[in-house]
């Protein structure tokens, strides 16, 4: 790792993944779909779940590591939740380099704010920088 931003994005990353595998493992043991390893897999989505609930605010820090805006007043995005209102008119930048133009921040699903998985052919939509339009 470089430096700290670097650092507090794959944390975020993690985090994310965690919350994600925590819910899914849940979801499993609920359903009965767990059958091998259940008390360590129920010991760790707790263990999950502690930290988690041990974390400022109980979300992601994007706020922490934002970085800078460029000239052209876009803000790079790292995996997270929405970081402004629905009603926020944006222009975003998309993996897939397809111009997209401004819209509301809502518009775009929770699902392309928080990245889908590189292999996913839909990553394309992940987005990966923001501006808030006047």
């Amino acid at each position: 790792m470089k430096d700290l931003k670097e650092v507090l994005k794959t944390a975020n990353e993690l985090l994310f993944v965690a919350k994600e595998l925590r819910d899914y493992a849940s979801y499993a043991e609920m359903v009965g779909g767990v059958s091998v390893n259940r008390p360590q897999i129920r010991e760790w989505c707790d263990k999950i779940l502690e930290i988690y609930k041990k974390l400022p605010e109980n979300e992601n820090f994007d706020h922490v590591f934002k970085i800078q805006e460029k000239d052209d007043g876009f803000i790079e995005w790292t995996p997270g939740d929405r970081p402004v209102s629905a009603d926020t008119i944006v222009t975003v930048k998309v993996q897939g380099n397809i111009p997209r133009a401004p819209v509301k921040a809502g518009e775009w699903p929770q699902i392309c704010w928080r990245h889908r998985p590189l292999h996913d052919p839909k990553s394309i939509w992940n987005i990966v920088a923001y501006r808030v339009e006047k």
